[in-house]
């Protein structure tokens, strides 16, 4: 994996070093070592006071996840319905604002993958492509910041940023 810094110039990430993550934590550290600091600060902080940011983190801590040994798991379905839409696994693309920061495809990478998953892509309203755009890609789609049409969500809905 090779990560663009604003010079141009590439950090990479070998194939071994990828194999050693196991969790989000690990490649939450190896992203800090190949981003760019203001990418870096950007994707791993929250808004504001960081209130909802680290009452995430405090309840993804609380999970505790049981394993079940000696159950046939041959046949497994994670399939159900996430607003309506049904998926493939109940884990949704979460929103971030402008992802063509960190990627040149950005949203609309993001949203193929969510389709090929089967699972839901969540648009910001920071996006750095139309919703047409992001459409096209063919993934269920939601669209964040906007509980009520305002004008900002008309703009964004008709491309009009």
């Amino acid at each position: 994996m090779f990560m663009m810094t604003r010079v141009g110039e590439t950090r990479s990430m070998n194939d071994q070093t990828r194999r050693t993550a196991i969790n989000l934590a690990d490649y939450e550290d190896l992203a800090k070592q190949v981003l760019p600091r203001d990418l870096w600060e950007h994707m791993s902080g929250g808004a504001a006071d960081e209130i909802t940011l680290r009452e995430n983190v405090a309840a993804f801590r609380r999970i505790k996840v049981v394993p079940r040994v000696l159950h046939d798991v041959t046949h497994r379905d994670l399939s159900t319905q996430i607003l309506g839409q049904p998926v493939s696994v109940p884990v949704l693309i979460a929103p971030v604002s402008c992802p063509a920061r960190y990627h040149s495809d950005g949203e609309l990478a993001a949203a193929r993958a969510a389709a090929k998953a089967g699972t839901i892509f969540i648009a910001s309203t920071g996006t750095c492509f139309s919703v047409e755009e992001i459409a096209k890609t063919s993934a269920a789609m939601a669209l964040t910041g906007c509980s009520r049409i305002s004008e900002i969500g008309r703009s964004l809905i008709s491309g009009n940023k």
